[in-house]
């Protein structure tokens, strides 16, 4: 019977190791390679602070139209009610009977 022995050959671990090939960058790929992230159900955190972002920017954005819009309605207004009053004097003033 051949006795087994107890040394460890370090050479054929190394040969075994997923960490033999590139130094830290090996460890760092293996390490992250086994959680695969696009399996995973539902959002995260990063994927959704960029949607609240980009929605974010988009209501500004919105908004800031609005408010234009809702400015040059008033000056319109403010115009049409500026002629109106305007043909009205004119008016008056032409059906004004002629006196010396």
């Amino acid at each position: 019977m051949k006795k087994q022995s107890s040394i460890v050959n370090y050479q054929s671990l190394a040969n075994i190791s997923p960490f033999n090939k590139g130094g830290l960058r090996g460890i760092f790929n293996h390490r992250f390679s086994t959680i695969n992230y696009f399996s995973s159900k539902g959002f995260s955190l990063v994927e959704v602070m960029v949607a609240a972002i980009i929605l974010g920017v988009s209501l500004m954005a919105i908004y800031a139209v609005y408010i234009k819009t809702f400015e040059a309605s008033g000056r319109a207004e403010s115009k049409t009610v500026a002629t109106s009053l305007a043909q009205e004097t004119m008016e008056n003033v032409i059906n004004r009977p002629y006196n010396n």
